[in-house]
């Protein structure tokens, strides 16, 4: 019965993604006291895990539906995020230049530290730092630079990122509860 199911959803690949989409929805409703991770954080898990079953989806369809994310979050914060700059724009510009370079700068310590190639510590800023736009970038970059094992490091990054986006969302919170306030002078 496994066998089948796996084999059914290796065929249809579609069946896959929208699995994943309806599982990630259901992980991302469950709560423990007032916490839940959410229906983006759901699906990443969901992902991962069905991910570890081999299916492979074509670039085409994993660049549709990573432009379709990446329009929806837009869709979502874009009417707060120009309410923001016309408020308080020079401070938080500044802080934001900080708060990159600072990410920019552990990414690439921690990657070569650890040994990390181009594909996962692309996936750990994009995950760590939850900037999935990056993700398309550092696609774009891997695609273009010829590398001779391309193929693998655009495998890892987007395992990476889902593995990273849970502490990155944590770890982002509390940087910035502790940090903001200091350099914003608040």
């Amino acid at each position: 019965m496994f066998d089948w199911i796996i084999t059914t959803l290796q065929a249809r690949v579609e069946l896959v993604i929208f699995l994943v989409l309806a599982l990630g929805y259901l992980i991302g409703q469950l709560k423990y006291g007032s916490f839940s991770l959410g229906s983006v954080t759901g699906t990443l898990l969901a992902g991962v895990l069905i991910g570890q079953f081999g299916f492979d989806i074509s670039p085409q369809l994993k660049s549709m539906f990573f432009t379709m994310f990446l329009f929806a979050v837009g869709y979502s914060v874009g009417p707060q995020f120009v309410r923001g700059v016309a408020r308080d724009g020079a401070p938080q510009a500044i802080f934001a230049v900080v708060i990159s370079v600072l990410c920019l700068l552990t990414v690439w310590v921690c990657a070569i530290i650890a040994g990390y190639d181009v594909g996962l510590a692309a996936g750990l800023l994009a995950g760590a730092q939850t900037i999935s736009a990056s993700m398309g970038l550092a696609t774009d970059a891997i695609n273009n630079a010829g590398l001779e094992n391309a193929d693998a490091m655009l495998n890892q990054l987007p395992v990476a990122y889902a593995i990273t986006y849970l502490w990155g969302t944590i770890g982002t919170g509390i940087i910035l509860s502790m940090l903001g306030p200091k350099l914003l002078g608040v």
